[in-house]
């Protein structure tokens, strides 16, 4: 990143957060699934 070879220097970080939001939001939910099912037994 320093060098900018990724981006031009004008790097937005919210574009790349939009592509992982969705997947960190699915684990999340399966976590908390498995979290509540472990506890339940």
């Amino acid at each position: 990143m320093h060098e900018r070879i990724l981006c031009s220097g004008e790097c937005n970080i919210g574009i790349d957060l939009l592509l992982i939001y969705p997947v960190l939001l699915v684990i999340s939910v399966i976590a908390a699934f498995a979290g509540f099912r472990g506890i339940s037994r």
